[in-house]
């Protein structure tokens, strides 16, 4: 099973400069830009249940567990969110 990360942005796009060499870079881009980003509050992530590598690395790179629920295609999937802005 795969893990999914979206990032969403209304009127901005992830300035992707080049592609990135692993998940982790990918993450760690994405998170920088994020949080830049006025626009940008938080960055959701899903992964599923058995997909505990996943899981990890999420924890690993500043993401909480916040709940689960279940996908049309995947079933169920554990949610994660990271915060770009802290008040």
């Amino acid at each position: 099973m795969k893990a999914t990360l979206l990032a969403f942005a209304p009127s901005s796009g992830f300035p992707m400069k080049e592609k990135p060499t692993s998940a982790s870079e990918a993450v760690s881009q994405v998170l920088a830009w994020a949080r830049t980003d006025p626009q940008v509050a938080q960055i959701s992530a899903e992964t599923g249940v058995e997909n505990i590598a996943s899981q990890r690395f999420l924890e690993r790179n500043g993401f909480l567990r916040v709940g689960q629920r279940v996908d049309g295609k995947d079933g169920l999937v554990v949610c994660w969110h990271a915060m770009t802005k802290w008040s």
